[in-house]
């Protein structure tokens, strides 16, 4: 019997299965959220066709949604990847940020802010 055949058949196995994915898939997405918090990052993406893809922009925004809740934003190392998701939403941000002074202006501003913070 295969591995499908068997899992098929097997209830705890296909939880075991699902929850693995649903694991997966919160660590994925926390780390691309996370990535987000780097203006020079934002940049690329700015560069790549993302920014024009609707399919992308749909995504930032379920992110957006998804990881304020207090459950999923409690696990970011770096919150102000939140306030870039919100950012993002905006097409005059979209357009600035691929601006590679513009990048670096907020990326300055940003260990600005961090080092004030300590």
């Amino acid at each position: 019997m295969s591995g499908d055949a068997e899992m098929g058949s097997d209830p705890s196995a296909q939880n075991e299965a699902s929850a693995e994915r649903e694991r997966l898939r919160f660590e994925v997405e926390m780390e691309f959220v996370q990535c987000l918090s780097n203006p020079n990052y934002l940049n690329w993406l700015s560069r790549q066709p993302f920014f024009h893809d609707k399919r992308f922009l749909n995504y930032i925004r379920y992110l957006n949604g998804h990881w304020r809740k207090i459950e999923y934003a409690a696990h970011l190392q770096f919150p102000q990847s939140l306030f870039f998701l919100e950012k993002m939403q905006n097409p005059d941000f979209r357009r600035a940020i691929s601006e590679p002074g513009f990048a670096e202006a907020v990326y300055t501003q940003q260990g600005l802010q961090w080092m004030n913070m300590a």
